[in-house]
């Protein structure tokens, strides 16, 4: 399960996400969740080749705009399993990904592994700042819903998540991009500026 072998079959999880690319939840997201839970597994350990794998998978059903919550992940563990299991991998590392990522996505849950706090505060993390705007709005306008669910989710929602995150160098990074990025973008929302000052 360990070395080339595991890196080939990381390729093909890569491949997997194809039909998703340009979405809100595609591959460029599982990339840049990728990233932050490789940071976060430097700190807090952890087994990497579960850590990759959840990273890459965790939106693996997110293709299917009318499903949301719970329905989601259903179809994102179901999926991850199928391309998990087509890349031979052995059931006890598949139960421990879809564990990760069954776990991963409720704020006021902590997820029972380290893997899973960590998939967690990488999927957060990636949805924060000026980058988790433009995935707001673009999974508002993917799932049919209106500018006001879109800006609620950065007023309400992105604050449970970053009060959510399970380390203390994930929170003081997602308070930090809500006060520099979020916050000035909401404050021109609610007051344009005037055509004469």
């Amino acid at each position: 399960m360990r070395g080339q072998e595991t890196l080939v079959n990381i390729e093909i999880l890569w491949e997997a996400l194809k039909p998703q690319r340009g979405t809100s939840h595609g591959p460029e997201h599982s990339k840049m969740v990728s990233d932050y839970a490789l940071q976060l597994h430097q700190i807090h350990g952890g087994d990497l080749e579960v850590i990759k794998a959840a990273a890459i998978l965790h939106d693996a059903g997110r293709e299917d705009t009318n499903l949301h919550g719970a329905e989601s992940i259903g179809l994102s563990v179901q999926k991850a399993k199928e391309i998990m299991t087509e890349a031979h991998w052995p059931e006890n590392f598949i139960d421990l990904v879809v564990q990760a990522i069954q776990e991963h996505d409720q704020p006021d849950h902590s997820p029972t592994s380290i893997e899973g706090k960590i998939l967690k505060d990488a999927d957060f993390l990636a949805g924060f700042g000026a980058i988790g705007i433009m995935r707001t709005f673009m999974w508002t306008g993917e799932s049919g819903r209106s500018v006001d669910e879109a800006l609620h989710r950065l007023r309400v929602t992105m604050v449970q998540r970053i009060n959510g995150l399970e380390f203390t160098e994930s929170k003081i990074l997602g308070q930090r991009l809500y006060i520099e990025q979020v916050a000035p973008f909401l404050e021109a929302i609610d007051h344009p500026p005037p055509l004469f000052p």
